[in-house]
């Protein structure tokens, strides 16, 4: 195997697993410092820091068991999102030096990764969070910048771990 094609492959593995620690992460956080990020989930579907004139606030949630149950399925899916890219990664990395076809079978837990992170990121809280309940309007509970930022990275790995560079 070249060098070029092991270089390319061996960054794919790479990338993919810095998602795989980041969202874990991220996770990990979430549980440890549980109270501080139900805080900011409870704010964003009360709605209670958007502006005062809007007229959306009757789309606001208040009832805190459905906060937690909010927060339980942020929580899960950062996990997943994590679990998907680690298994991607450790299957790259044992294909490494496999054939074209192995690689590529190997990358598909990527796809699972990007498609959950899009989910969570992108329709979870650029979606629900920053329009439904209009995160946007709020100066202290607001996502909307860091949530880009993720999704970008999320797809821009995805692109390239997913596209046909490899030998795959």
């Amino acid at each position: 195997m070249s060098f070029g094609l092991m270089a390319i492959r061996l960054s794919k593995a790479i990338m993919t697993g810095g998602l795989a620690f980041w969202a874990l992460l991220v996770t990990l956080g979430n549980i440890l410092d549980y109270d501080s990020n139900l805080t900011f989930v409870q704010h964003v579907l009360a709605m209670d820091t958007v502006f005062a004139e809007t007229t959306l606030k009757g789309r606001a949630v208040t009832d805190p068991a459905l906060h937690t149950a909010a927060f339980a399925i942020i929580i899960v899916t950062e996990g997943l999102v994590g679990l998907a890219f680690l298994i991607a990664t450790v299957a790259m990395t044992a294909s490494l030096t496999a054939g074209a076809e192995a690689f590529r079978r190997a990358k598909a837990w990527t796809a699972v990764g990007v498609a959950l992170g899009f989910a969570l990121w992108f329709i979870g809280f650029l979606g629900v969070g920053s329009e439904w309940f209009v995160m946007w309007q709020s100066s202290t509970w607001n996502a909307q910048d860091t949530s880009f930022r993720i999704v970008l990275t999320v797809i821009g790995v995805g692109i390239y771990v997913l596209m046909d560079n490899d030998g795959a």
